[in-house]
């Protein structure tokens, strides 16, 4: 059976799906993204979408999966400092390139088990280092909530209002201030944004807050 796009319920696959259901977001907007859109998107009727995943939050985990699925490895570096700041500037890297799928991670971030074993491993990784199980997960909770504010802020969605139904604003330079503010804060700093979110998982690192 041939579907309105031309494409085959045979060939549907569940790595289709969740890549169109990327495409939606990317181009339109999380808000944008429902069963009948997704069918549309691929040819078919949403029916065909359900048989391969429940419902819509299934789907919205497999974007979460599908965008947070090849995290480079940490467990390899001989430093465990390098080894954190390789997690989350990978992490960084991987949810750059879909800004508008960040209120999606923000609220289900262990969706993905590739990075909840990212986590789990950058976890032991810091055990072995000698920090306490307490240490290492107050470690852990900071990177995550550094990640994801610092990745909002540069998506300029929040900056002046929410982004309820509009997609993010995608700006290359600093991110609109309120009228009348104070811009200094939301500037673009004058070195790389990547250099600055370093910077910020340097000052987690450091001693003796971590231990």
């Amino acid at each position: 059976m041939i579907g309105a796009g031309g494409q085959s319920h045979q060939r549907l696959t569940r790595t289709r799906i969740v890549e169109a259901a990327v495409r939606i977001i990317d181009d339109e907007g999380l808000s944008a993204l429902n069963m009948r859109r997704l069918g549309q998107a691929l040819g078919l009727k949403a029916m065909a979408v359900y048989k391969h995943f429940p419902n819509k939050s299934a789907v919205l985990d497999g974007v979460v999966e599908s965008m947070l699925g090849n995290l480079d490895e940490s467990t390899t570096e001989p430093d465990w400092r390098e080894g954190f700041r390789t997690t989350f500037l990978s992490l960084r890297a991987h949810l750059l390139a879909h800004p508008n799928a960040l209120p999606l991670v923000a609220s289900r971030p262990l969706a993905s088990p590739q990075l909840r074993r990212r986590l789990e491993s950058t976890r032991d990784l810091l055990l072995r280092s000698g920090l306490t199980e307490e240490g290492a997960l107050h470690l852990l909770h900071a990177g995550i909530s550094l990640t994801l504010g610092y990745l909002w802020l540069e998506a300029g969605g929040f900056v002046g209002e929410l982004p309820n139904d509009a997609p993010f604003l995608r700006t290359n330079g600093a991110a609109t201030a309120q009228p009348g503010g104070d811009a200094q804060l939301t500037q673009a700093p004058p070195w790389s944004r990547e250099e600055d979110y370093a910077a910020g998982l340097d000052l987690l690192l450091r001693e003796p807050a971590i231990r």
